[in-house]
């Protein structure tokens, strides 16, 4: 979870952005982890802290990972981020793709290692359970991406997924995806703009991380999303 910019602070490349004013998360606390069954829950406390040691706003992140079963292809974990403004209204931003048509990114987003580039053919988005291509930029209820595994013998395929809630502030969020050069798939709620937290109103983010074997099942990510929501 990372944005680009809060309050012009810059939080995605922090000290390497050459810029003047970035910021790092910063974790406060660590929550003792709980063990209910098959899945592990926990949370954590941040402040997204400028390099003037400055607080721009803070955040509470819960996670849950889930193994439904032993002999299951497929794990998940379940993010919630709540975001509070320190003091006043914290705005929360991106490079502008009308200026930079690979702007427009921040959010929950998912970076692969490099032998899984290149399968843009593999890489689909759904949206009200229609199933298309056409990924980055376009809006949907989830994305998903799968790729060869490194060192198998046989054509050996896994991937991931991203699901967002339809309770999130943008919804259905719009995807920033890359499979080319380097493999990334996020979430972008502020690709078209901006987003205002308020000091006295939290904004939260609900996000599900599929992690699976195998070549992307559509329907799988489909009963999960609905599970989900």
């Amino acid at each position: 979870m990372a944005w680009k910019y809060v309050n012009g602070v810059n939080f995605w490349e922090g000290p390497f952005s050459g810029e003047p004013s970035h910021g790092s998360q910063r974790v406060e606390s660590v929550d003792q982890l709980e063990l209910l069954g098959n899945n592990v829950r926990g949370s954590v406390h941040i402040s997204w802290t400028s390099a003037d040691r400055t607080v721009q706003m803070i955040e509470a992140r819960t996670f849950g990972f889930t193994l439904p079963s032993p002999d299951s292809r497929y794990y998940y974990i379940d993010i919630e981020s709540q975001f509070i403004s320190n003091k006043e209204d914290a705005v929360i931003s991106s490079v502008d793709i009308r200026q930079f048509d690979w702007g427009g990114y921040g959010g929950l987003g998912f970076r692969a290692s490099r032998d899984l580039c290149g399968f843009s053919d593999r890489l689909i988005v759904s949206s009200e359970g229609t199933i298309s291509h056409e990924v980055h930029g376009a809006r949907g209820d989830w994305a998903a991406y799968c790729g060869l595994r490194d060192g198998s013998f046989e054509r050996s395929w896994a991937g991931f997924a991203l699901i967002d809630h339809r309770n999130n502030p943008v919804h259905p969020v719009p995807f920033h995806a890359s499979t080319e050069g380097i493999c990334y798939v996020g979430t972008a709620p502020t690709r078209y703009g901006s987003l205002t937290i308020s000091r006295n109103s939290p904004c939260v983010f609900k996000n599900r991380f599929v992690c699976f074997d195998g070549e992307t099942d559509p329907t799988l990510i489909q009963t999960l999303f609905e599970e989900f929501v």
